[in-house]
């Protein structure tokens, strides 16, 4: 908005320039008043610069902010997801009361996991060969942990900003680190 009107009072100036220079018969080069038009059209030259860079910077900070939005967007969706894949869950795990390790968890379960597993980037491996790492690390863990562990380490896990938590049990961990390091080997990863 700003630079449109500096553009328009830029225009306006210069024609009223061009008019006052049309008008006059004699030299004017040396004249006051086309000095003084001078200096008004240099010092609207700085002012339309300073409005483009403003406009600029603005451009570049709204890119930023929108970008930031969007990776937010995309979180809250994937912790959406993960959040009704652990509430299925639980009510699965309820139903049953408790499901003992080596019993098949629930697609929504796997899937989310995969999927959160899968989206942090490694720079050792391709997406793919990590969408491989996360269902073999997927299918370990449902063979050596029960449902009913995994959704509480997977409850605290979430409420931990991606850390794992510091209450977590040495076993599970130790599970999880073997299951993880099982993979990456018979992939390859290491």
């Amino acid at each position: 908005m700003r630079l449109n009107s500096l553009r328009a009072k830029a225009l306006a100036t210069m024609l009223a320039a061009a008019l006052v220079l049309a008008a006059c018969s004699t030299n004017v080069t040396e004249s006051d008043e086309y000095l003084a038009l001078a200096d008004e059209r240099d010092q609207l030259e700085r002012e339309r610069d300073l409005a483009r860079d403003d406009y600029v910077e603005a451009q570049g900070d709204l890119d930023s902010i929108q970008a930031e939005l969007a990776d937010s967007e995309a979180r809250v969706k994937a912790l959406d997801a993960e959040l009704a894949a652990v509430t299925d869950a639980l009510l699965a795990a309820q139903v049953a009361n408790e499901s003992p390790s080596g019993e098949p968890w629930p697609e929504s379960v796997r899937s989310v996991f995969i999927e959160g597993c899968a989206a942090e980037p490694d720079p050792d491996l391709s997406p793919e060969d990590m969408q491989a790492l996360c269902v073999c690390v997927t299918d370990e863990l449902e063979q050596r942990v029960s449902l009913s562990d995994f959704l509480v380490f997977s409850v605290a896990f979430l409420g931990s900003d991606g850390e794992f938590p510091a209450d977590i049990d040495e076993e599970f961990l130790t599970t999880v680190t073997e299951a993880g390091v099982s993979c990456a080997l018979s992939l390859g990863a290491f």
